[in-house]
């Protein structure tokens, strides 16, 4: 299923459930429902409804606490969902209780759904966090398969307000568009190798431009030789049919406003190498281009919603794959801005194609760059997969960073990038080592290299995709793959924006 419309209105009359087969309310959490809450739900239901739903809530044992639901059938065709919800809750919890209300209410295939929220001081928050996990549940990936599916859609998802607080104009369009992106790199990600080659994946991205009239570059495998990218062609070498390319795309709002980079690792399959993975670690490398995902869908948002500035998006397209002209442990190349690195291990491949591309990025000279990448496991152990790991080179920017990962569900902690990280990555033959081969902090060692290609002195942010993939889901999403850093982008940009116009 997918849903084509969202709108949001406000509650000003007791609405006509008939129209609805799926409908889920969301009230604040108390101890007990008190007489506010039963006028609410009264505004709603009717009082046939809310003392139904009373009664049932005493047979569950249930007292509206927070993360409190119950879900009934209204006759074979209606369902009706009640979550009550934290005033203190944060966006994660909020999500991850709307996606287990979400998949309540969906059991039944309903197609027709309303969403109703009361008795908060902001609703817009809340409406949305709905909206996305009912957006995500209703998400499958269909592209194979023996037999062909009929997709069903949510046409629309009708989100109705009780505030006082009117909800912003044009929310319902830029709420959709928000987790359309999202579900786009779910697509992305969970394509197989076979099918998003290298050349498809660049093939794709430039048909796409094309029809939305954006400006876009490709950087081919002998261009990128020509113009002394050794870094990323070091890894683009090992596959004989030689289709790996940067491409730029360029989106110009008309408005005055920052520039702003998206730059995104986008390696297609991943053997590692010459160090080559063992089959555990291997399984599920066609996924290993989740930066680049997050990283268009970012720069497809900001050209669908037009926001403020100039923003441009550089994706580093890839395999790693073994073969004779596969680069190898102790191999010194020269990357574009001629810093030479001493190769030490063929499966750090991520870091070898940002590090060109961060160089061409920079040269733009852009007041933002931020770039996204499956990088490294190091990340993963020390953060878990519930969280992604943020490394900037401004540490004030670190609160900001923190807070944009909490408002938007998406959540990302900020790690070091202090000058004596860089002394595990002294060579003795080259300038720069590009990793070492056992211990330390890898995941920050990582962010120190790359710093290293940046021309100019810009924002930069790097992103490390710990939460890309997580068995069973994250906050509003039940998939393996979660497409993390779309809304985490959307609202620390947005902040960005704002800021460099005040």
């Amino acid at each position: 299923m997918a849903v084509k419309n969202c709108r949001v209105s406000s509650l000003r009359e007791q609405p006509n459930l008939e129209s609805f087969d799926g409908i889920l309310i969301l009230l604040p959490a108390q101890t007990t429902p008190n007489s506010d809450s039963r006028n609410d739900l009264k505004a709603i239901l009717g009082d046939d409804l809310v003392e139904a739903a009373m009664s049932l809530l005493k047979k569950t044992g249930k007292k509206a606490k927070p993360s409190d639901r119950i879900t009934w059938d209204l006759d074979a065709e209606k369902r009706l969902s009640i979550l009550w919800i934290s005033k203190d809750a944060k966006a994660f919890q909020i999500l991850t209780d709307c996606r287990k209300a979400a998949g309540d209410l969906l059991a039944n295939k309903a197609k027709k759904l309303a969403v109703f929220c009361s008795g908060f001081e902001q609703d817009a928050s809340i409406l949305e966090n709905a909206f996305a996990a009912l957006y995500s549940h209703s998400y499958h990936f269909k592209k194979y398969g023996s037999k062909v599916e009929t997709e069903e859609d949510l046409a629309t998802v009708d989100l109705i307000s009780n505030s006082n607080t009117p909800i912003p104009e044009g929310a319902g369009s830029s709420w959709l568009a928000l987790n359309t992106e999202q579900s786009f790199v779910r697509d992305l990600v969970t394509r197989a190798g076979n099918d998003l080659t290298p050349k498809v994946y660049c093939d794709e991205v430039m048909s796409w431009a094309k029809s939305e009239n954006i400006s876009a570059e490709k950087f081919s495998y002998d261009q990128l030789k020509d113009m002394g990218a050794g870094a990323f062609i070091a890894v683009a070498q090992g596959s004989t049919h030689k289709q790996s390319a940067i491409i730029k795309l360029t989106h110009d709002s008309g408005k005055p406003g920052p520039k702003i980079c998206y730059v995104g690792k986008g390696v297609t399959f991943d053997t590692g190498g010459n160090n080559l993975k063992p089959a555990t670690s291997m399984f599920g490398m066609e996924g290993d281009m989740a930066g680049s995902a997050v990283a268009l869908a970012s720069f497809r948002l900001a050209v669908k919603e037009n926001w403020s500035g100039h923003h441009s998006c550089y994706l580093a397209i890839s395999d790693n794959l073994i073969g004779d002209l596969a680069y190898k442990p102790n191999d010194v190349i020269t990357a574009l801005n001629q810093k030479t690195i001493e190769i030490v291990h063929t499966d750090a491949e991520g870091r070898m194609l940002l590090a060109d591309t961060l160089c061409l990025a920079s040269r733009e000279k852009p007041d933002l760059i931020l770039d996204y990448a499956s990088l490294t496991g190091a990340c993963i152990r020390a953060l878990g997969d519930g969280y992604s790991g943020v490394f900037c080179n401004r540490s004030e920017w670190n609160d900001s960073l923190i807070q944009a990962g909490m408002t938007s569900g998406e959540r990302v902690w900020p790690f070091p990038l202090d000058e004596d990280y860089g002394e595990s990555l002294k060579s003795d033959v080259a300038d720069i080592k590009q990793c070492r081969l056992t211990g330390g902090a890898d995941h920050i060692e990582a962010a120190y290299f790359l710093r290293q290609f940046l021309e100019g002195d810009c924002l930069w942010v790097h992103v490390d995709l710990a939460a890309s993939h997580r068995p069973g889901g994250l906050a509003h999403v039940a998939s393996d793959v979660t497409g993390f850093g779309v809304r985490f982008t959307q609202e620390f940009v947005s902040g960005f924006i704002m800021n460099s116009q005040s």
